[in-house]
């Protein structure tokens, strides 16, 4: 928008956009409304062709609509008290912002890595990096890297509880098949 390309600094686009990520933190209560405000205000940063790469989604996802959609929202449906913020000082070199952060909140929504099933409300404490290229004050490309095997780990009770409701409910299935 044109509020983001007059702030075309690329650190500071990043930096509000981490922002609009975290406009819910601390709100345990959000709403699918909430969610999907702040998923759009983040969006908003995104130019219309962004390709966007994150290690849970594992594809690169392009377009702003399927980057907010497959990603953003997503991960703010599922902690929806999440909070990302920098950790030490980023590198800026031209357009690319390079930086380590930190993801935290409460698994207090969909399960994010099977959406049928609820969050049990682990705290989460994701670290990882990003570099983010920001053109004319939009993000054109983003990869955030960590580790694969933390946030299932942090996760355990909802993956836990989801195979159980899976379970329960092929149980019930195949008894009503009878």
């Amino acid at each position: 928008t044109a509020a983001h390309a007059a702030a075309a600094d690329p650190l500071t686009v990043v930096k509000n956009y981490m922002s609009a990520w975290s406009t819910l933190a601390g709100k345990k209560k959000a709403s699918d409304q909430d969610v999907a405000k702040a998923a759009n205000i983040a969006a908003s940063y995104f130019d219309a062709d962004v390709e966007y790469l994150d290690s849970t989604v594992g594809t690169p996802q392009v377009g702003s609509v399927v980057a907010r959609d497959n990603v953003v929202k997503a991960f703010l449906s599922s902690f929806r008290d999440a909070k990302w913020e920098m950790v030490g000082k980023p590198k800026v070199t031209g357009n690319d912002v390079e930086f380590k952060w930190r993801f935290t909140g409460h698994a207090n929504g969909p399960y994010l890595m099977d959406p049928t099933c609820k969050g049990e409300g682990e705290a989460i404490n994701l670290p990882g990096e990003s570099r983010i290229t920001v053109r004319d004050g939009m993000i054109a490309y983003q990869n955030d890297t960590y580790d694969a095997k933390v946030l299932p780990a942090q996760l355990a009770r909802s993956e836990k509880a989801c195979q159980a409701t899976h379970a329960a409910e092929a149980q019930a299935a195949a008894t009503t098949a009878k």
